[in-house]
């Protein structure tokens, strides 16, 4: 396993495997050892009206409003409230179908670094997910960053077939 190729893994090819070297993995067994960052905590729910600039936390909200604007480039502006007060998100990367998801009296629950901004306290592009009856609250991973949006699936993804493959050795020995 020591000196495994990491194309043997499925969706290696030779661009992924320069990118992974860059984090100093060279062979499936470096992939194996390898660790997030650091972890956030998602369990705990902060109410709006108690948070203050420079922090990171995670809140719940209902959608009041959701507006493409023009502001020197183009961007997402949402308002969120719980019943405590009123958060601004900001999205400068966005897409129509994000805009489209966040239509008014939809619950969001956001987690980002806040910030003091003219209007009150806000976050720029807080990760959020749309919440329905199936949500659960985690302690999520954070990984260090090599290949754009879809990093952390990714290498979930090479990981768990590195694990399968494993699992199906040993199972036939």
């Amino acid at each position: 396993m020591r000196n495994v190729e990491l194309t043997e893994l499925k969706g290696v090819g030779p661009a992924v495997k320069i990118k992974l070297e860059k984090l100093n993995i060279k062979t499936q067994s470096d992939l194996l050892f390898l660790l997030p960052t650091r972890y956030e905590n998602r369990t705990f729910i902060k109410d709006i009206g108690s948070l203050v600039p420079d922090e990171e936390a995670q809140i719940e909200g209902t959608v009041l409003v959701c507006n493409i604007v023009y502001r020197g480039r183009r961007m997402l502006v949402v308002q969120l409230a719980d019943e405590t007060g009123i958060l601004t998100l900001r999205f400068f990367t966005f897409s129509k179908y994000q805009a489209a998801g966040l239509k008014p009296n939809t619950t969001v629950r956001c987690f980002g670094k806040t910030r003091q901004a003219g209007s009150g306290v806000e976050m720029i592009h807080p990760s959020y997910q749309i919440i329905d009856n199936n949500y659960c609250a985690m302690i999520d991973s954070v990984w260090k960053l090599f290949m754009g949006k879809t990093d952390k699936k990714e290498l979930a993804d090479f990981i768990i077939s590195l694990y399968d493959r494993m699992l199906r050795k040993m199972m036939k020995d």
